[in-house]
């Protein structure tokens, strides 16, 4: 039996192909592009490339299962968006992402008529914990995804046994490990989605000078961690002439001016830095001691 995985439209456009439970092949359109990231692209040359590896043509394939469900995403409730009533322009941004979405969902199901194979919509976050559990030689393990969010939820925590996974917890939008610190990406300036690997190098250079100030944005709970979205979710507000920014004007109170182009890297942008990696790496201890507390497995992915 062969499974065509795709992940499309955002970031990181990619297919891969299974048989039988074993990874064929797998690949990123940017490889053939030449297109950092490739986003906002559907990856033609990734499956093209995958089914070529096999030897096999496109209705070989028995199954497509596609990286996120978007009708979850359209069913959120409002409560969900924190920022719904920022601007008079955002429910028009809602709607025509709704449009978009149906449209990426075409795409998908287009492909699967003319694979006359069955698609998949599945639940972002379960693709990422199934990828990492099945992905591993473990039997047994505690199961951990954060990133910067799914259709409902930004983090899964359960366990895995055998072929079956179980789910203990999730933690709910607006609270977000990957939006937060996309956002202080951007704040010191490097490109959203892009240059998190870059605060990531710059973190060391620091030190945690600013953790009162992070406890603030984001803090670990009984069950997980929470954000204030006053700090965050900067993207859909409008700065000056429509210039778009993952910070807020509450998270320039906080931590002062955000680092413009010209300016170079100092001490205050490398404790910055600094206290948000080690912010991510406490929340990421909290709920592998968590999890390993609800199940007592040693072993964990990720």
């Amino acid at each position: 039996m062969y499974i065509l995985g795709i992940n499309a439209f955002y970031h990181d456009t990619s297919a891969c192909l299974m048989k039988d439970g074993k990874v064929l092949s797998l690949v990123e359109e940017e490889r053939f592009t030449r297109m950092k990231h490739a986003p906002h692209t559907f990856p033609n040359n990734a499956i093209k490339f995958c089914l070529q590896q096999a030897g096999i043509k496109l209705q070989d394939v028995d199954h497509i299962a596609y990286y996120i469900d978007q009708n979850l995403f359209i069913r959120r409730p409002w409560r969900f968006q924190p920022y719904f009533n920022k601007l008079i322009w955002t429910p028009w941004k809602f709607f025509g992402a709704l449009y978009l979405f149906k449209q990426n969902d075409k795409e998908v199901l287009k492909l699967g008529k003319e694979a006359n194979a069955k698609v998949h919509f599945i639940e972002h976050h379960l693709t990422h914990a199934a990828s990492a559990f099945y992905g591993s030689d473990y039997k047994k393990a505690n199961i951990l995804t954060l990133d910067g969010r799914g259709e409902l939820i930004t983090s899964y925590f359960g366990y895995g046994d055998g072929s079956e996974m179980h789910k203990l917890g999730e933690v709910p939008l607006p609270h977000s490990v990957g939006v937060t610190y996309t956002a202080i990406t951007d704040f010191l300036n490097f490109r959203p989605n892009d240059g998190e690997g870059k605060v990531m190098g710059l973190a060391p250079y620091g030190k945690d000078k600013f953790s009162k100030e992070f406890d603030k944005i984001i803090w670990t709970t009984k069950d997980g961690f929470r954000t204030d979205p006053k700090y965050i979710w900067g993207h859909i507000e409008v700065w000056g002439r429509g210039k778009a920014k993952w910070y807020t004007k509450d998270t320039i109170k906080l931590l002062g001016k955000p680092r413009s182009t010209e300016e170079p890297i100092n001490n205050h942008y490398e404790h910055i830095a600094a206290s948000m990696q080690k912010k991510t790496e406490d929340i990421g201890l909290h709920m592998a001691k968590l999890l390993h507390e609800k199940t007592g497995y040693k072993n964990i992915v990720l």
